[in-house]
């Protein structure tokens, strides 16, 4: 798997087959394996996550980078680039939300996965993933934070009313405060999607979205 702004280096596809071709590492209980993504010469640790939850939160771990020094480590969550998935696992668990729409798609697959089978990966193989992070509010914030929310609800139940109801407060003590109002407003808006399940493309925040444009 690979993004359109993607490309696996020269040797990555062979390394891969490798490693999958090693059984005493890549057995029949890992459903899928993945490779380390570099990002303008460095490596992007948040494609390669670990969740855990903690009191009543949620919390997303990027995998500490010196662990890509190990031939191989496991994780819980994936981007999709540069991730094989095992197909027998694939039949089980099923395709991704496409109601997400763009983000959290590959998350909400990988916590499926990481349910029933491990998730490695094998550092040496790398994927140049050259994008620029996001530093301002666009329509794929909203669907960041509503995709995240839904997530939680689905595999995370009772910590996920704990989580909405402070997300509604400190969005709510923002706009009173006339604090980041447009942000607040838009995740209160995802919030509510969320809440009632509605997925799929938004009315106001689709593609080339804009706050001046609002």
């Amino acid at each position: 798997m690979a993004d359109d702004d993607a490309y696996p280096n020269l040797s990555a596809i062979e390394i891969a087959d490798k490693m999958i071709k090693d059984k005493t590492i890549v057995n029949d209980q890992v459903s899928a394996i993945c490779g380390t993504v570099i990002n303008n010469g460095n490596i992007d640790h948040m494609h390669r996550r670990r969740i855990f939850s903690k009191g009543l939160g949620i919390h997303e771990v990027p995998v500490p980078v010196d662990e890509y020094n190990n031939k191989f480590f496991e994780l819980d969550l994936f981007s999709y680039v540069g991730t094989i998935i095992n197909k027998s696992f694939l039949k089980k668990v099923g395709l991704p939300k496409k109601h997400y729409f763009i983000y959290y798609d590959d998350t909400e697959h990988s916590m499926r996965l990481a349910k029933i089978g491990k998730i490695l990966c094998f550092p040496a193989i790398k994927v140049t993933h050259d994008s620029e992070p996001t530093k301002f509010i666009t329509w794929k914030t909203f669907y960041a934070r509503r995709n995240q929310l839904d997530l939680y609800k689905t595999h995370f139940p009772i910590r996920y009313q704990f989580i909405i109801l402070v997300q509604v407060l400190r969005a709510l003590v923002h706009i009173l405060t006339n604090n980041k109002v447009l942000k607040y407003k838009m995740k209160l808006e995802a919030i509510k999607d969320a809440y009632k399940g509605n997925l799929g493309l938004h009315e106001v925040y689709k593609p080339g979205w804009q706050p001046d444009k609002e």
